[in-house]
């Protein structure tokens, strides 16, 4: 054991080994910083602008045309990025410092919109904020394997408790495979099985 791990040919696989591991893991971030990520949302605006200037949609051409014109731009910002052509720019700083000024100007004019104003808006746009019907339930389940007549053992569940609501309810029927309650809005139904 001792002369193979003196052999040099096993101290040159071992070191090589370790360059690799090294390299992949230093170039695996290398990659991911060359990846151009184009998707829906891109595909969205491009359109959109295409649109807003020509008042129409794209052809099939041209919207490859623009995709292959955007991943373009992408390429070049990317490798302009890596040689540091944004550094000491003046016509980027202007472009950057125009950008910040609209930004703070937006924020600036920006007002909190008072309590009328919010519900005169939900008046107008009510339809816009309704949500789906949504239901909740309680079950009791009275079934005939453990009841002679499940009808009349729930008319005299619903006169004796019905009143107190479904948690007086709880536990009263038969055993469930499944919760008491879903709840999301309140109304409560009493099952008994026929056969």
């Amino acid at each position: 054991m001792r002369k193979i791990l003196k052999e040099p040919l096993l101290h040159f696989i071992v070191i090589g080994a370790f360059f690799f591991m090294l390299y992949g893991w230093v170039n695996e971030d290398r990659d991911s910083q060359e990846t151009i990520y184009f998707d829906d949302y891109d595909m969205n605006n491009i359109i959109a602008s295409w649109e807003m200037q020509w008042k129409r949609l794209p052809t099939q051409e041209e919207l490859k045309s623009l995709v292959d014109l955007n991943i373009r731009q992408e390429i070049f910002y990317q490798e302009a990025l890596k040689m540091n052509l944004d550094h000491n720019d003046e016509i980027i700083k202007r472009r950057l410092a125009q950008k910040m000024q609209f930004l703070s100007n937006d924020l600036a004019t920006f007002k909190e919109p008072n309590r009328e104003a919010l519900e005169d808006y939900y008046e107008a746009n009510a339809d816009k904020y309704l949500s789906p019907f949504e239901f909740s339930f309680y079950q009791i389940i009275l079934s005939r394997d453990h009841r002679d007549n499940p009808a009349a053992d729930a008319e005299k569940l619903l006169k004796e408790f019905g009143a107190y609501g479904p948690e007086a309810l709880q536990g009263k029927g038969d055993p469930l495979p499944f919760p008491f309650d879903y709840r999301r809005s309140y109304f409560l139904r009493i099952f008994f099985s026929m056969h």
